[in-house]
This record gives C-alpha cells, sequence and structure tokens, in this order.
C-alpha cells in the first residue's frame, strides 16, 4: 500500500477521534477544562482586581493554555502509549503507514480536539464576557499559537515507552503550558512566562484586549516563530527515531 495515499490519513485521524471519545483520560481532561473555565468566569465576573479588557484575556489565556494542553496532548501522549503497547504502530507500518503519517494525523485530530475543548469551555464561560466574534478570533488564532504545545505532544507521544514516562511528561507540558496564565496574578511571575512556548501568544492576547504586552508584536511574533520551528525540528528528530525503532521490530517479526 501507498505509504502517500491522503485517504490514510483521513483514516488515522477518525480513528484517533474515535479513541478519544473511549478514552476516559481524554474525557476527563475536556471535563476539567470545563470546570476551570466556569471557576475563572465566576472570578472574572465577582472579581473587582481586573482592569478594562483584562478578564476577557485572563478567559482567553485560560482557554489557549487548558485546551492543547489538557485535551490535545492527551490525544497523543496517551492514545499513542497505548498504540504501542497494543502493537498498532507495528500493524500500521506493515499495512504501509509510516509514522509520520502517523504523527500528522495525530497533530490533526489533537487539532480537533482542542477546537471542540474550546468550544466547551467557551459555554461553561457563558455570555457577557467574551463577545462571540471576539471568540471567533481567537479560535482562529489559538490553532496557530498551539502548535508549539501540540506539536510537543506528539514528539513527546513519539518518544515515550511506557505509561511512566507519557505520565512525566504530561505534566512537564501542562506546567509549561498553563504557567503564563499565572502572570495575570504577578508582575515577578509576569516577567519570565512570557518567554515560554505559549507565552507570546498570551502577550498578543493582551494587545488585543487593550492592555500592555511585554514586548512589541513583532517580537512577539517572532518568538512565536521559533518556539513553534524548534518543536517542529524535535518533532522530525522524534520520529526518525520511532520509524528506526519501528522498523527494527517490524524486521524481528
Amino acid at each position: 500500500m501507498s505509504r502517500s495515499n491522503p485517504s490514510h490519513t483521513a483514516a488515522l485521524v477518525r480513528r484517533d477521534l474515535l479513541d478519544a471519545l473511549r478514552n476516559p483520560t481524554a474525557v476527563a481532561m475536556l471535563l476539567a477544562c470545563a470546570a476551570i473555565a466556569a471557576i475563572f468566569a465566576l472570578t472574572a465576573r465577582g472579581g473587582t482586581r481586573f482592569a478594562p479588557g483584562e478578564a476577557p484575556a485572563f478567559l482567553m489565556a485560560a482557554m489557549l493554555a487548558c485546551a492543547p494542553s489538557f485535551v490535545g496532548c492527551a490525544m497523543s501522549l496517551y492514545i499513542m502509549s497505548e498504540e504501542r503497547e497494543r502493537g498498532m504502530h507495528i500493524t500500521l507500518a506493515e499495512a504501509g503507514v509510516s509514522m509520520g503519517r502517523v504523527a500528522v494525523a495525530k497533530l490533526i485530530a489533537s487539532t480537533i480536539s482542542m477546537a471542540v475543548t474550546e468550544a466547551v469551555m467557551y459555554l461553561a464561560i457563558g455570555p457577557g464576557i467574551i463577545a462571540p466574534g471576539a471568540m471567533a478570533a481567537f479560535a482562529a488564532w489559538s490553532v496557530v499559537a498551539s502548535m508549539p504545545v501540540l506539536i510537543g505532544g506528539i514528539t513527546c507521544g513519539l518518544l515515550s515507552r511506557d505509561q511512566t514516562s507519557t505520565s512525566w511528561m504530561s505534566v512537564i507540558i501542562m506546567v509549561v503550558a498553563v504557567s503564563p496564565v499565572l502572570s495575570f496574578t504577578s508582575d515577578n511571575i509576569h516577567a519570565v512566562t512570557w518567554l515560554l512556548p505559549m507565552g507570546p501568544a498570551v502577550e498578543l492576547i493582551r494587545l488585543a484586549n487593550g492592555m500592555e504586552p511585554m514586548a512589541p508584536a513583532g517580537v512577539l511574533v517572532a518568538l512565536m516563530v521559533l518556539w513553534t520551528a524548534a518543536s517542529v525540528m524535535l518533532a522530525r528528530y522524534a520520529c526518525r527515531r520511532a520509524s528506526d525503532e519501528l522498523e527494527k521490530s517490524v524486521m524481528r517479526r
């Protein structure tokens, strides 16, 4: 079978989305995101500490942090770990499906899952804080902004060997992704977290809501490009390594 057949990717994406629906970790992460959104919305509605434009920026930052790291990475990390334990990757390789195509399908499925999670979080937030038009613009922007985290999750999924490594990798991804949200609580934290992979995107969210970012927009975009490029390079390395190991496993059968 041809490795370049686009139908392979579509079939893999459908299977990944169905696996996510059956995966208790992915479902639990989705529910956790909805709960976080509802709690943060109560804080935004009842609190008096938010400056003009800060409440919607805070909630958008929370969505941008939680949706890809909680649900999107669960697609790649935990499901890839299960696939490896079941020997699914070997079966796919024998059918002519490369690890690169598996990784691309995971990225597409993770992006779709992230978009669904953002919609659920928006419904949990409720009306009156984020305008529908602003949410639509944010949803489109988040696809680009979340790439370092989503690709990082796939990289970790390709490198992980068991449930233990999967667990600690997922914790690192979540901490790195969520840290910029804490910038709304402390200027000292803000001075550091804007440099993290999701930091520039959060700063641009601040700018879009009339707040002062840590750096000019051009610098923030450049930093986002650098983080995305770095994540792609790591993913390519992880994919080559996983492909070599998979080829050896197939030859031993």
